[in-house]
């Protein structure tokens, strides 16, 4: 019964760490390809709309992460996850 709770909990923080990881590119992916820039007071001025819609969704999720804290907890839990996963398998390899 403990496993399988372990088990739900381990998935979770894996989706958290999975969409901070996609919110983070999301952020900056239209920043990268130079298809965005700084249109003054808090403005994004970007060359086509799809874009621009990339950049204000990743943003609304690192918002909701940052006012609520609960995606950020669970993505740290899926950031120790990993690593522990990692080592495990490190050493049994």
């Amino acid at each position: 019964m403990a496993h399988g709770f372990w088990r739900i909990v381990r998935l979770a923080c894996y989706g958290a760490l999975l969409l901070a990881v996609v919110c983070i590119a999301a952020l900056k992916l239209p920043l990268l390809l130079d298809v965005c820039r700084d249109g003054g007071v808090g403005e994004l001025v970007c060359d086509m709309p799809i874009y621009k819609t990339i950049f204000e969704t990743g943003f609304s999720i690192a918002m909701f992460g940052a006012f609520t804290g609960l995606p950020a907890g669970l993505a740290a839990g899926g950031l120790g996850f990993l690593l522990r996963d990692m080592t495990a398998w490190f050493r049994a390899g």
